[in-house]
């Protein structure tokens, strides 16, 4: 009789597994959050894998006198809890580099600001909650918004999700950087002043601060070197000018 129940037990609990290492694939895979390649907290991860562990740990010590039906619905609000504790760990980390309430400034929707590097040839939307989107950049909510007096920072990838800033490194100074703002109906214009004098290779320890006041400028940021998150490579621009667009 209890190997009759042990059985499909174990049959449950191995599509628990499954299902527990799907969830942790898919975090990983869409949370890079604050990740280029990925400058992101590592820890994250650990965070939900271990939570999911200690779950499915748990359901073993489920009563084996049980009947089959109680044993299902047991494993089944187990798995149910997991998948909430994902999705709460996966809101935290789109939050994990955010302000105070009071002092945070309001994030990006996608279809506000473009970006647009005439050298590097590429065109993109600028949002404030992913970096894995196609042809997206990340705005860094911590920063000011284009525009601004302050430093704007924008993240984006080398080798993956469109790979944007695969190229970053080709630009020099005087390169323009246009922002079109499409709320406010305006065009701000950089210009590149340094390129590949600011790598920061103690980032995770030190992570990127942002004026919030001061010249307009702007920082894009991406890994360094290409494929790999040892260093976070910075290229410095500044306003130049700010022209109003017709409604």
């Amino acid at each position: 009789m209890l190997k009759n129940k042990i059985l499909p037990l174990i049959i449950v609990l191995a599509c628990v597994l499954v299902l527990s290492a799907i969830i942790v694939f898919n975090f990983e895979e869409s949370h890079a959050s604050n990740s280029s390649d990925a400058l992101s907290n590592p820890q994250e991860n650990k965070d939900l894998s271990n939570i999911l562990n200690n779950n499915l740990i748990n359901s073993l010590t489920v009563n084996p006198n049980n009947t089959l039906t109680e044993l299902n619905n047991n494993l089944t609000t187990i798995l149910n809890i997991n998948i909430n504790n994902a999705a709460n760990i996966s809101q935290t980390s789109i939050d994990i580099n955010s302000t105070n309430e009071s002092n945070q400034i309001t994030k990006i929707p996608g279809n506000r600001y473009i970006l647009m590097i005439p050298k590097m040839r590429i065109t993109g939307k600028i949002r404030s909650n992913t970096v894995n989107g196609y042809n997206t950049v990340y705005h860094y909510s911590q920063s000011v918004n284009p525009g601004q007096s302050g430093e704007c920072g924008l993240l984006s990838h080398r080798t993956k999700y469109s790979g944007l800033f695969s190229k970053l490194g080709s630009l020099e100074a005087g390169d323009e950087v246009i922002i079109t703002d499409y709320l406010l109906h305006r065009k701000y214009v950089y210009i590149v002043t340094s390129n590949g004098n600011d790598i920061r290779w103690n980032y995770k320890k030190k992570p990127l601060t942002f004026a919030q006041s001061g010249d307009a400028k702007l920082l894009l940021i991406t890994c360094y070197p290409p494929g790999k998150s040892e260093a976070a490579f910075i290229t410095h621009c500044k306003l130049v000018s700010t022209t109003i667009l017709a409604n």
